[in-house]
């Protein structure tokens, strides 16, 4: 039991490290270029995996970050998008926002988690 509660708190810090490569991301005020948008798909995409595969088979933490997991699932064809140099509408910008609510959530919800513990 002990190691099975070690392999959780490493499998929930990878996921606060891939979350927190993110929030940094989107607080970046550089130019959002397509090598921006590009590094941002690739960090969304491992935190989606980290979410799915590690947490989900062990983790009472995705039942309450389901609607974040298919938020970030929604936002990757956005951010291939823009990746590819589609302007970044005033609708992109929004979802933008709504992704670094979320992601502020989810190290929220990480935080509380590994304290708890």
């Amino acid at each position: 039991m002990f190691k099975m509660e070690l392999a959780m708190l490493d499998m929930i810090r990878e996921t606060q490290t891939k979350f927190e490569e993110i929030a940094l991301l989107l607080d970046q005020a550089a130019s959002k270029n397509s090598e921006y948008f590009a590094t941002l798909n690739e960090a969304t995409q491992e935190a989606y995996v980290t979410m799915n595969e590690d947490m989900c088979e062990s983790s009472d933490i995705c039942h309450e970050c389901a609607k974040h997991r298919d938020f970030l699932q929604k936002i990757i064809p956005v951010l291939e998008d823009l990746k590819e140099g589609t302007v970044l509408t005033d609708e992109f910008s929004r979802q933008l926002k709504e992704y670094r609510e979320i992601i502020n959530d989810i190290l929220s919800r990480i935080s509380s988690v590994l304290a708890a513990r």
